[in-house]
């Protein structure tokens, strides 16, 4: 109730100082969003990888507001951004799920690892920007992509070694918070 409360006065704030049409089409997918999220909980759903992945989407949005709030409308890089940011989150996801299917492939051989091939994909379409970005310039996203593509399929790797499932999933996601942190400090760096 608490955040409920600061949410609405913050964003008061914003639709008072900023462009009410936009503020309001954000909020109202922020209130979709979350009501489908109450939805997912309710039928005890939050592990769904496509719920994930969408919630991803929905969380790296915010990178529009603080684009609006900054500037006063949403400039054509922040459209960009959410993307960059929204692909990368999007790898981790299923890079985690990987190693989850493999610690538990490692005893229980039959179980499939179905997040593996997706988390290849995505490492590789990362890697891939990274070219990209080289080709028009952008170095800082570059960097950022090469980083966390490289992160993803080294972990990728390492889930071959059974000393290395062994590693607890709080380290694995400081790791990847690290990453996330750099990732987004270069994107942001490279296109504002």
């Amino acid at each position: 109730t608490a955040e409920i409360v600061l949410m609405a006065v913050g964003g008061m704030a914003l639709l008072w100082t900023g462009p009410a049409l936009e503020y309001s089409i954000l909020f109202a997918g922020a209130v979709l969003f979350s009501t489908i999220t109450v939805w997912v909980h309710v039928h005890n759903r939050q592990r769904s990888t496509i719920f994930q992945v969408v919630s991803a989407m929905a969380l790296t949005s915010t990178s529009l507001v603080a684009a609006l709030s900054a500037t006063g409308r949403i400039q054509s890089w922040t459209w960009a951004l959410w993307g960059l940011l929204a692909a990368q989150a999007t790898a981790g996801i299923f890079t985690v799920h990987a190693r989850i299917d493999a610690r538990v492939a490692a005893k229980n051989p039959a179980h499939p690892n179905l997040a593996r091939r997706p988390a290849r994909i995505c490492a590789v379409a990362l890697l891939l920007g990274s070219i990209t970005a080289v080709w028009f310039a952008h170095y800082e996203v570059a960097a950022g992509l090469l980083l966390v593509a490289s992160s993803y399929l080294w972990d990728l790797r390492r889930q071959g070694d059974p000393e290395s499932l062994k590693m607890p999933l709080t380290k694995v996601g400081l790791r990847a918070l690290a990453f996330s942190l750099v990732y987004a400090a270069l994107m942001i760096a490279g296109l504002w």
